[in-house]
């Protein structure tokens, strides 16, 4: 049992991993969708950023897992078909033409786990991968941890919408109580008023202008948090 998958991954090479994830998910080796990317953290995300495994390259990848107790390999069911009419056997080590032909797959897979070199096909088009742990769900518990902390964070910033609702609210009054402090008996725009009067009167409006605005779109903000913690909520429910 995986208890934690980032360290169980991490003896992996980017190859091994996404050969690992492929097979996790029931994607053959035969298929374009065996992708590595160039971290675990990477191949735990929903959304990898991910590079095609060369064909070259996944039979080392394949014996890796099998080596290090990561993975079995059994023959996948069927014949091997030979591509384009070639042969699967060298001559003076080159190709024979045989024309197209049908070959049970578990018998190339059984002469060529014996040693036998005379086959030109790859492991990775007879075999299929079989994790010998549940790394799928592993994964997904992984990802269901990660969405939760995010949830948590989501309603933890809801709570703190009535803290930044005082404090905006404080601060306005703030800005109001010195413009009345300062100018409730006389106008700072009347004849007498001197130019640093006005300078500062326009510093201290400009103020209560750009936090009215800051205000006003706190209230979006606010219901959004809000919305979003309520449904992080359900989520989690």
């Amino acid at each position: 049992m995986i208890t934690d998958i980032k360290q169980y991954l991490a003896p992996l090479t980017n190859n091994e991993r996404g050969v690992l994830y492929a097979a996790a998910f029931g994607r053959s080796m035969r298929g374009p969708w065996v992708e590595r990317t160039q971290s675990v953290e990477a191949e735990l995300t929903k959304y990898r950023n991910k590079k095609r495994i060369p064909d070259g390259q996944k039979d080392k990848a394949i014996m890796g897992l099998v080596e290090k107790g990561y993975a079995t390999i059994r023959p996948r069911r069927g014949n091997y078909v030979t591509r384009n009419g070639r042969g699967l056997w060298g001559k003076d080590g080159g190709t024979v033409w045989l024309g197209r032909k049908e070959y049970p797959v578990h018998k190339l897979l059984t002469e060529i786990q014996n040693g036998s070199t005379r086959y030109r096909v790859g492991l990775w088009e007879l075999v299929e991968v079989i994790p010998v742990e549940d790394v799928k769900g592993a994964i997904y518990k992984h990802r269901e941890q990660q969405d939760n902390a995010a949830r948590l964070e989501v309603i933890a910033r809801a709570q703190r919408v009535s803290l930044k609702q005082t404090e905006l609210e404080a601060k306005m009054l703030r800005l109001c109580e010195q413009y009345v402090r300062e100018y409730s008996n006389s106008s700072p725009y009347a004849d007498e008023a001197d130019d640093y009067d006005r300078y500062r009167v326009a510093g201290i409006i400009r103020e209560i202008e750009s936090h009215a605005k800051e205000m006003d779109r706190w209230v979006y903000r606010r219901r959004q948090i809000e919305h979003d913690a309520k449904h992080a909520q359900e989520q989690m429910a």
